[in-house]
């Protein structure tokens, strides 16, 4: 409380202070107030943060990877690729017209095309709905054409057999009686016939990874020609690669029949 006589003069004063006051508080920027975070809160925040920089890392990974196996399959496919041979032809063509004073005439190299391998025939063309091979990676071609003559050539051994056996028995081994070795697949878990399963297993096996292997100098499934037969052209690996499809779906249209039936190959087709 100020003397009626001083508090007229002080007013002026205070209000002056007053303003200054409030136009140094507008200026100061608010320091923001840090919120307590529980532990759930701030454990939610390092899981979250881990798992974004564990995607970010499998995604450079996932790059890294995809970029080398592309670049190998074309160094690698380059020996086996005709393209290959007609750049290089053209290739001394330009060297040539450049000595002759000629203006050379670049072919750029054409990228991997898969619509243009064996097994693309019609009515079906290119069958590939769910984008497993695009284009221009040759090396994800190769794996995929791999698998698919090795389980199409197993198919057609499969079929053949699972009919064969219901017709003709070896004269040897044990498996002579109908009545003790039974056909398809119960055949696998009656002995003596368990044990010739199981050799064909370790045959397999030994085959696989030790004689028949995979060559970046050849096509996907060449593995020679021991009988000297010349019969590996395009018209006999489309033939191969179409049979081994109907194979498939014939060996487990068999295997599923004789499980809802009980009935082997033989009499599911009415001959016995």
């Amino acid at each position: 409380a100020f003397p009626g006589h001083v508090a007229p003069r002080l007013a002026p004063s205070l209000r002056l202070h007053e303003a200054r006051s409030l136009s140094q508080l507008q200026r100061t920027p608010a320091k923001p107030r840090a919120l307590a975070a529980s532990p759930a809160a701030q454990l939610t925040v390092a899981v979250c943060v881990a798992a974004t920089s564990w995607v970010s890392r499998a995604r450079v990974k996932h790059s890294r990877g995809h970029a080398r196996r592309s670049a190998t399959s074309e160094k690698d496919g380059a020996k086996e690729d005709p393209e290959s041979e007609e750049l290089a032809e053209t290739q001394a063509e330009d060297v040539s017209s450049v000595a002759e004073g000629e203006q050379p005439v670049r072919k750029r190299r054409v990228p991997f095309d898969p619509t243009k391998e064996p097994g693309i025939c019609a009515p079906m063309g290119f069958f590939d709905p769910a984008g497993f091979c695009p284009p221009g990676d040759k090396g994800n071609f190769r794996n995929l054409r791999a698998a698919e003559l090795k389980h199409g050539r197993v198919a057609m051994l499969a079929s053949v057999g699972l009919l064969g056996q219901s017709l003709f028995r070896l004269p040897f081994g044990g498996v002579q009686d109908t009545k003790e070795v039974p056909s398809g697949i119960d055949a696998m878990f009656v002995i003596p016939s368990t044990y010739g399963f199981t050799l064909i297993l370790i045959w397999a096996f030994v085959m696989e990874f030790g004689v028949w292997k995979e060559s970046t100098n050849r096509e996907p499934g060449n593995f020679g020609d021991p009988l000297g037969l010349g019969m590996y052209d395009m018209e006999m690996r489309n033939r191969e690669l179409n049979n081994g499809r109907f194979a498939m779906f014939a060996a487990i249209g068999i295997l599923a029949a004789e499980i809802l039936t009980g009935k082997d190959a033989a009499h599911q087709l009415g001959l016995r």
